[in-house]
């Protein structure tokens, strides 16, 4: 049985550029690659690994979640999505012995059922409490300016 990974979506695998107009900030719709995790995904994939992708994304949003993967090489299994459930119950019936998030708490509880798990900082630890419950993570950090 091959060892398996598990990697978020959004702000992990792929960004949505933003607009700025002066009075608001928002999303363009365009989604970029994170650069460092698909090197990442694919070295892993290398190795042996199985990579299956688990987002909080709903139903409507999975053909664009595949597309970004297909666009990409993405060596992903599979797509898993929680319409905004915990994930952890999908990370243990994969048996994922590493999960990649930009959640600390989806971190958190994947570290509460044994699974090892990087955590993506493009900047949200700000305040001293996020950093402090950050600080057992393994951590790689994003710029995505």
């Amino acid at each position: 049985m091959k060892k398996v990974i598990t990697v978020d979506f959004d702000n992990v695998l792929a960004f949505e550029s933003v607009q700025n107009t002066g009075w608001l900030v928002m999303g363009t719709g365009v989604l970029n690659p994170i650069k460092v995790i698909h090197d990442l995904v694919r070295e892993k994939h290398r190795e042996g690994f199985e990579i299956h992708c688990v987002t909080f994304r709903e139903d409507k949003d999975i053909p664009e979640v595949k597309s970004f993967i297909k666009e990409h090489f993405l060596p992903i299994k599979e797509v898993h999505n929680t319409s905004s459930k915990s994930k952890t119950p999908i990370l243990k019936k994969l048996k994922s012995t590493l999960h990649i998030d930009d959640s600390l708490s989806v971190c958190l509880g994947a570290i509460a059922e044994n699974i090892d798990c990087l955590f993506v900082d493009f900047g949200q630890l700000k305040d001293e409490s996020q950093r402090e419950l950050a600080s057992n993570l393994d951590i790689i950090k994003v710029n995505i300016d």
